[in-house]
């Protein structure tokens, strides 16, 4: 296996090049790791939307940040005389990128009910404004109004997180898990960046206990089936946004002992 230099989390992993990949993968892989704990009563699948969005997206926009480009270059003379010839203003006219929205589906076999949902943060629905975002905190409210726990779980330094009536711990990353029957209360795990992913408890239906799911041993298994080892340049900075001086020089730190430093 050919582990991420860190850790936990891998801060280059969250950049627009290789996460669309990583979030994918997690709800496909993940939905087998569940799969394999689960009581025969259950099985688990994942619900992978396909969305598309436009350049007018900020969501979009703020993921790929070339499209706000307009180019207007200066004008250039005539080879045949001295008359001006305006060159063209070069400019995004349309744009139009299919995003994928994955999550797990735990369901009890028979009748399809849905028992937990395990959601992946993406970009678009951690952008203030963007559709996206209006789309899924609308299903996020439906989740939890309902009879169905909730999972999120946010890999994404960026971006704005779900609303919730208290502020959350400090933290880089965090899991949220709300528990059906106990609504309004929910559980939350702050992750820094130094941190083991960690495992979380999957509820079931009630007697049932929970499963547990190894984040960190999802990741790794992503990671190292992806080959991103051979694919990231360490030697660059880490994707937007800045890390606090504190987390860069620990990231340095990390990369100098394992010689990926530039």
């Amino acid at each position: 296996m050919s582990p991420s230099p860190f850790p936990g989390m891998d801060p280059y992993i969250e950049g627009p090049l290789f996460w669309p990949s990583v979030h994918g993968r997690l709800a496909v892989e993940g939905s087998h790791f569940v799969g394999d704990k689960l009581p025969a009563r259950y099985y688990a699948t994942f619900d992978d939307r396909v969305v598309v969005a436009t350049w007018e997206d900020p969501g979009l926009r703020n993921y790929y940040p070339d499209l706000a480009i307009i180019d207007r270059k200066r004008p250039t003379r005539s080879h045949r005389g001295g008359t001006a010839i305006a060159a063209p203003v070069v400019q995004q006219t349309m744009f139009e990128e299919e995003m994928k929205e994955s999550r797990i589906e735990i369901r009890t076999a028979g009748d399809e009910k849905l028992v937990t949902a395990i959601e992946f943060l993406s970009p678009a629905n951690k952008t203030r404004g963007a559709e996206m975002r209006t789309a899924y905190l609308a299903k996020r409210r439906e989740f939890l109004h309902s009879e169905a726990n909730l999972i999120e779980v946010d890999l994404l330094r960026a971006g704005e997180r779900p609303p919730f009536p208290v502020p959350l711990p400090e933290a880089t990353y965090y899991v949220h898990l709300s528990r059906a029957e106990r609504r309004p209360v929910g559980e939350i795990w702050p992750i820094r960046l130094a941190d083991r992913l960690p495992p979380i408890q999957v509820p079931l239906v009630s007697p049932d206990p929970d499963i547990e799911l190894d984040l960190q041993e999802l990741f790794d298994f992503i990671y190292d089936r992806g080959q991103y080892a051979r694919r990231i340049d360490y030697r660059r900075p880490p994707p937007a946004p800045d890390l606090p001086p504190e987390e860069l020089d620990w990231v340095r730190s990390i990369l100098s002992s394992k010689g990926l430093a530039g």
